[in-house]
This record gives structure tokens, C-alpha cells and sequence, in this order.
């Protein structure tokens, strides 16, 4: 991930959200610790536009 926009960050949330609807999973992802300087990485799976995976 190198794009810590809201845009960004907010699709991470919605993945997290959709999870925890679709299999009552308590995620907590924690994209405020996400940065392009000493924040943690996270790689992220796409099919198409859609957000389909997270990893940090």
C-alpha cells in the first residue's frame, strides 16, 4: 500500500465493516497505524475496483 489517502483508507474500513457483517469476524484493522514513514505496511488485494483482501 502507498496510498494512505481518506479514499484509500476508507476501502480498508469498508472490507472490515463487510467482514464483520458477512461472518460476525471482530477485525480490527487499525489503518491509523498506516504510513509511508514509520507506519506499518500492508499489502492489499484488488479484483477489479473492488477491494478484496488486506494484509499488515
Amino acid at each position: 500500500m502507498t496510498d494512505f489517502s481518506e479514499e484509500s483508507t476508507a476501502a480498508v474500513k469498508s472490507l472490515e465493516l463487510l467482514c464483520k457483517n458477512s461472518d460476525g469476524s471482530n477485525l480490527r484493522v487499525g489503518v491509523e497505524s498506516l504510513g509511508p514513514e514509520n507506519g506499518d505496511a500492508a499489502f492489499l488485494c484488488h479484483a477489479g475496483e473492488q477491494l478484496t483482501g488486506f494484509l499488515s
